[in-house]
């Protein structure tokens, strides 16, 4: 058994659904995220025509995690045992530009006597390092002797039980493993990359007169700005700083560095975007906070890196010169702005910097500041950081399965009309059970989503967090929708009451912020609007939820020591068997809509 380096977390998987998983070897696949979604949903590939010929997954892990894998678990699915793999292959490599490498292979032996799992995507494997999940059957091959480091995986089967089998399928891959702790390189900060050999004039120069306009590849999307809080934010160049997230929330809260003696150190933050997504920057604007102007930054210097191994490449420079005459911006986490790829928000004070020849592919940003407008102040400070520029489509080789979980031509709104149950009485609590969600357990659709993860951790009772991915998506006046659907387990008629939404983890801006709850008797029916508009929370701060907490609510309340919103029902009585919750905004209009569970109190009748 190969030693494992010290400071590692064992995990009972190092690969999940915030990763990116490309299928290879099938005529083609269907829910290939489901591999990674932690349910017992299954995955299904067309083996027609190819029975020699090897079939699997890539995995690429998020945020260049550096990971060493130890196992390899296969999860059965619902259907015959002629469809289940019996034979893995696991490679490894550093980056996708490396060859791969073998870590091992070997014969897969289920559990259980080869008992079908159920099928469904609100079942969740409950598994550890040590073992998978004992409720259902599984089957594991060890790697011992391994501990190579990688980033990207690649899990091989070569053939089903049967071998004429036209189709391979099964429920789960885990690859139980090590993360690995970031390398104890030294930070950005020990490192500066502008070292002013005297004070900056009092004066800023106008922007740098490069007036060379690149041009940017066809595909991409220009935003307002390139970085936000979904990903990593590094302060540097600062005994201590406070609100380092408040650089990227999208609102007016300030972020403070405090510089005594450090006036000749350059400061700033390094931000990495989340999911290894390759950009163009052209701009960078700073808002300025709500103490006086000397505390603001008067230069921008900004850098890109390909990677955290990769070396820091100069993009461009400037001075800030900010406008409104350097009104002072109101400090508030409750004042959003809002701005596009062309301007800033002309209602608060900013400053810009252009690099129009820019057309440099990066995914990790370094923005420096080298000195404050007063030479000898002890602190730096401003409101937010943006940086306008293109998000680059996929590659043209074959990308990760990005199809959302259903892909319906249309969302299924146009049901032939169906005339709704007659609703109950006002006595509905005499015969009913009252409970904190009606949708529970039950199972999940996305509508509207380039990429789904964890569409079941929507009505999970946790707040481990759904995440719908917009990229590419059609737009509504240009405003991003999508929806999710619920079929409850219990297959009974309910009441819906009380509609609750707790926070996730980050990115307040990808918090839904105006809904529309509908209904529907059954499937061939239409769906009838029970509620809409705006929650409370929309032009409010909102306090964030870890991941993974368990909620523990009632049917008069959610959960009072964790953070969410709700709007109530109180004159709605007609009963429903399915639901359709539509976000028909996030607060910012995000790219991203995230949200730690859905709950929908109400009364299931008997």
């Amino acid at each position: 058994t190969a030693e494992l380096p010290e400071g590692g977390t064992l995990v009972n998987s190092i690969i999940d659904s915030d990763g990116s998983y490309e299928s290879f070897g099938c005529n083609s696949w269907s829910r290939a995220h489901a591999s990674v979604d932690g349910t017992l949903e299954k995955v299904s590939c067309d083996r027609t025509d190819l029975y020699d010929v090897p079939a699997g997954q890539v995995f690429s892990l998020p945020y260049v995690q550096a990971t060493i894998a130890k196992k390899v678990r296969v999860y059965a699915g619902d259907a015959g045992t002629g469809l289940d793999p019996i034979h893995v292959t696991l490679k490894g490599r550093i980056n996708p530009e490396a060859p791969w490498e073998s870590i091992g292979s070997g014969d897969l032996e289920y559990s259980n006597n080869n008992a079908r799992n159920v099928r469904s995507n609100a079942v969740f494997i409950e598994s550890t390092y040590e073992s998978g999940d004992v409720n259902y059957t599984y089957a594991e091959v060890d790697f011992p002797s391994n501990n190579a480091v990688y980033s990207d995986y690649k899990v091989t089967f070569s053939a089903t039980r049967k071998y004429e089998e036209t189709r391979l399928q099964f429920a789960e891959v885990e690859i139980p493993g090590m993360l690995l702790p970031p390398p104890p390189t030294p930070p950005p900060s020990l490192s500066p990359s502008v070292s002013p050999s005297k004070v900056p004039s009092a004066s800023p120069t106008l922007n740098p007169t490069d007036s060379t306009t690149a041009e940017l590849p066809e595909g991409g999307i220009l935003v307002n700005s390139i970085i936000d809080s979904a990903g990593s934010y590094l302060p540097f160049g600062c005994n201590t700083w406070s609100r380092a997230w408040a650089s990227v929330d999208g609102s007016l809260e300030k972020f403070h560095c405090d510089r005594t003696d450090l006036q000749d150190v350059p400061a700033g933050q390094v931000f990495s975007p989340p999911y290894v997504q390759a950009t163009i920057a052209k701009k960078v604007r700073v808002y300025a906070g709500d103490a006086n102007a000397n505390v603001s930054p008067i230069d921008v210097t900004l850098e890109g890196r390909v990677n955290p191994e990769a070396p820091w490449e100069s993009i461009g420079s400037g001075d800030l010169e900010y406008s409104n005459n350097n009104a002072r911006n109101v400090r508030s986490n409750a004042v959003f702005i809002e701005s596009t790829y062309e301007s800033g928000d002309v209602n608060y004070t900013y400053a810009e910097v252009d690099f129009p020849s820019n057309n440099a592919v990066y995914s990790d940003y370094k923005v420096t500041f080298s000195a404050t407008r007063k030479y000898e102040e002890t602190r730096l400070q401003f409101a937010e950081v943006e940086i306008p520029g293109m998000l680059l489509p996929p590659p043209p080789t074959p990308p990760p399965s990005l199809l959302p979980s259903v892909s319906p031509s249309v969302p299924p709104t146009a049901y032939p009309t169906h005339p709704p149950t007659p609703s109950p009485t006002a006595a509905v609590a005499d015969n009913a059970q009252a409970v904190n969600t009606v949708l529970y357990p039950g199972s999940v659709e996305s509508f509207g989503c380039s990429r789904t993860v964890r569409a079941g951790s929507a009505i999970a009772p946790t707040t481990e967090k759904f995440f719908c991915d917009h990229l590419d998506m059609p737009t509504q006046d240009g405003i991003w929708v999508d929806s999710l659907t619920f079929s409850p387990a219990h297959g009974k008629l309910s009441v819906a009451k009380d509609l609750r939404l707790y926070t996730h983890n980050n990115c307040a801006n990808c918090d839904c912020v105006d809904y529309l709850l509908e209904g529907r008797v059954d499937a061939s029916s239409a769906w009838e609007e029970i509620g809409s508009g705006d929650f409370p929370w929309r032009d409010q701060a909102i306090c964030r939820n870890s991941r993974g907490i368990t909620i523990n609510s009632t049917f008069e309340s959610g959960d009072s020591d964790l953070c969410y919103d709700s709007v109530g029902f109180p004159s709605h009585s007609t009963p429903y068997l399915d639901y359709k919750y539509t976000c028909r905004r996030t607060r910012k209009n995000h790219r991203y809509h995230q949200v730690g569970r859905i709950e929908l109190a109400g009364y299931i009748l008997e």
